[in-house]
């Protein structure tokens, strides 16, 4: 399995679950802020909208590659196993 070298998150400031979301990621780029590159993208302003079917969005990343995708809420713990597994 490819290693993570980025999370990107997509997002757009009128999904409230995006809120949530966003808090999570902040309490979790604490952790592995030395390891991985977080990315906000709020899909509104880069144009994207239309090509996110469903948002709050989680990309692991490597190359640009996308190697895992998460859609939807998630709980800290759940992403830190996420994030762990990819890591390994």
């Amino acid at each position: 399995m490819d290693r993570i070298s980025t999370i990107v998150f997509y997002f757009a400031k009128w999904e409230p679950s995006c809120d949530v979301v966003m808090e999570v990621l902040k309490k979790v780029e604490t952790i592995y802020q030395d390891r991985v590159a977080f990315v906000y993208k709020d899909v509104d302003q880069l144009g994207l909208h239309n090509n996110f079917q469903m948002i709050p969005a989680i990309c692991f990343e490597r190359d640009s590659k996308v190697l895992y995708k998460h859609i939807g809420l998630i709980t800290k713990d759940n992403l830190i196993h996420l994030i762990d597994t990819y890591l390994l």
